[in-house]
C-alpha cells in the first residue's frame, strides 16, 4: 500500500483530507483520480478547497511536483475546476 504522504504535493493536511473523503492510499487516489478525489473533498470535508490543490492532486495522482504537470494536465484541471466554480 502506498501511503498517501510519501506521494509528492500531500502533506499532513492534504492526507488527512483525503482520509476524510475516504481516499487511504496511493492506489485509491490513482484509481479514482485526482478530479473525483478533489469532488469528494470539496462536497464532503472543505468546500473552499482551491485550484492549486487540484493541482497538487492530480500531481500526486501521476507522481510528480504540481509545478511539473504537462500543460494538457494544467488545463484540464482548470477548465474542471471552473465549471465547478460555476455550478
Amino acid at each position: 500500500m502506498i501511503e498517501l504522504e510519501s506521494l509528492p504535493n500531500i502533506g499532513k493536511v492534504s492526507a488527512a483530507a483525503l482520509k476524510a473523503a475516504g481516499i487511504n492510499s496511493g492506489e485509491e487516489l490513482r484509481e479514482i483520480g485526482a478530479q473525483e478525489a478533489f469532488l469528494r473533498i470539496h462536497k464532503y470535508v472543505d468546500s473552499t478547497a482551491c485550484s492549486a490543490f487540484l493541482l497538487g492532486l492530480a500531481g500526486a495522482e501521476k507522481g510528480v511536483p504540481k509545478r511539473m504537470l504537462d500543460v494538457k494536465t494544467k488545463e484540464q484541471c482548470k477548465v474542471f475546476y471552473d465549471k465547478l466554480k460555476q455550478a
